[in-house]
């Protein structure tokens, strides 16, 4: 995978893979953003050629192109769809009624908390995970999915946006291919 390091202010060739910018301070560069002209223009320029901040280390923080995301992930529960991710939680055992329809929540990801808003890490930032003991309290058969709002800084709740102009038609696709993948044959279509 072709990768660049520059410093803060240097231009990027945008042909990487990777990016890495050396911000020379501790800071990951969206912190410094918000307080440096120079961060905030150079994160800004990643962000319109479809970069995603994944990490900072060393004083040095690290881009990925979005659609490469996925060779970072380590989780064995995310699901690749188009270019998007999602985790998709079975009917657990305890919950299973086989004389009723499955049923299907989405969730989708919201902003960040305070703590995480200025994160390096992208799981904090765009893959929230908002009512994490719902499993509990949804009715027999009931699936949850989770969509991961994967584009810009914190997402784009899930609009096409910046170079991600497919991203609604994703995640009407994962939904979709849930539906059918699991319901189809369960259901009455009388």
């Amino acid at each position: 995978m072709k990768r660049t390091v520059i410093r803060l202010g240097e231009q990027p060739d945008w042909s990487s893979e990777k990016i890495v910018i050396n911000t020379g301070t501790s800071d990951n560069i969206l912190k410094l953003s918000r307080t440096d002209a120079s961060a905030n223009k150079a994160y800004r320029e990643m962000l319109a050629h479809d970069y995603v901040l994944y990490m900072h280390s060393n004083e040095k923080s690290f881009f990925i192109k979005r659609t490469l995301v996925s060779t970072l992930w380590e989780r064995k529960d995310l699901i690749q769809f188009g270019d998007t991710f999602y985790t998709l939680m079975d009917v657990p055992e305890n919950k299973v009624n086989r004389l009723a329809p499955k049923r299907l929540v989405v969730i989708f990801s919201s902003m960040p908390s305070a703590k995480d808003y200025l994160s390096d890490k992208i799981a904090p930032r765009m893959f929230v995970q908002n009512y994490p003991s719902l499993w509990k309290q949804v009715v027999k058969n009931t699936m949850i999915l989770r969509i991961m709002d994967l584009n810009l800084s914190y997402g784009s709740y899930y609009m096409n946006a910046g170079s991600y102009n497919t991203f609604e038609d994703d995640v009407q696709g994962i939904i979709a291919k849930v539906c059918e993948g699991r319901f189809y044959n369960q259901v009455s279509h009388s």
